[in-house]
């Protein structure tokens, strides 16, 4: 059987493009048996792989979140192992699975090295996901973190900013939301108990880190079969600026203002408001979300 190389050679400001030949050296090198696919957007590459899905035993991102999210996608819905060799600007699902990731060659090299020696090791380990199911009545498969508000509306932004990486491009971006930012009216019901408020944002983690190792949801396993989120309660503009950079040591659900708790489901409406998860716009709310359990096998895991 065959692995379904999917790489995203414009991922991580085109560094992904730089390690191709090293991934294509030690795959051939190591008799790894691979097919890769490149496809023009995200669900190209998804329709090219499942159109041969029964070929496969498994499938392997190279890239950032956005590749390892794509990927994840065809994982969960055809019961196939993931590898992930992260090459990203933030690559938040690699450093929740303590897999080896960085912004140079090198450290790229020592993950594709990582996946190789777990995958000739058969070296797997089965974690939880997000299921999320937006109001088109898609449903996405989600690794690390899903936001809705505030930080929604800083990733579209980002988004746009493809000249920059990383963690300077979300803050850049937060700034220039901040210009335009008012609390968002919310409608939730989670585990069944339902609620109305207003809020900044609401973050929800199967992973604790987005934004390129900001602990947003600090507490967040990704392996112990809750979700975990985070809502900021309303505050003014000048208090979200002075809690925004404890988010980096995960101290911000230390603020009086800031709620913390585990569910198993998550029920969110917040009017023409915009759902990300792993970095990628889903769609828009109202979003259901539900924990899955154990559904998706990576290599190589350390914790």
């Amino acid at each position: 059987m065959t692995i379904a190389l999917m790489m995203n050679l414009k991922a991580g400001l085109g560094r992904t493009n730089r390690l191709a030949d090293y991934v294509f050296q030690q795959f051939e090198l190591h008799g790894l048996p691979y097919v890769f696919v490149r496809g023009d957007s995200a669900q190209d590459a998804i329709n090219k792989v499942t159109a041969r899905i029964s070929e496969f035993s498994a499938v392997v991102a190279v890239g950032g979140d956005g590749s390892v999210h794509t990927a994840a996608q065809i994982a969960i819905k055809h019961k196939l192992p993931l590898g992930i060799i992260a090459s990203g600007s933030g690559d938040d699902v690699a450093r929740a699975c303590g897999l080896p990731h960085g912004r140079n060659l090198e450290a790229t090299k020592l993950a594709v090295d990582h996946f190789v020696n777990a995958w000739k090791e058969k070296d797997l380990t089965e974690i939880d996901s997000l299921s999320a199911t937006t109001s088109d009545g898609q449903e996405h498969a989600v690794l690390a973190v899903m936001s809705c508000g505030f930080d929604s509306r800083v990733n579209a932004n980002s988004a746009k900013m493809t000249y920059l990486t990383g963690t300077g491009r979300y803050i850049l971006a937060m700034l220039k939301t901040l210009t335009r930012f008012s609390p968002i009216s919310y409608h939730t019901v989670i585990d069944g108990k339902e609620s109305k408020f207003d809020a900044m944002l609401i973050a929800i983690g199967n992973g604790p880190m987005f934004g390129g190792g900001m602990k947003v949801c600090p507490s967040a396993n990704i392996k112990d079969g809750e979700l975990d989120y985070i809502v900021v309660n309303k505050i003014s503009i000048p208090t979200l600026l002075a809690v925004f950079p404890k988010v980096f040591t995960g101290k911000h659900v230390n603020h009086p203002k800031v709620d913390e708790a585990r569910a198993r489901t998550f029920w969110l409406s917040a009017p023409g408001e915009q759902v990300w998860g792993d970095g990628e716009y889903l769609g828009e709310s109202p979003v259901q979300i539900e924990i899955r359990p154990n559904s998706v096998s990576i290599y190589g895991v350390r914790w």
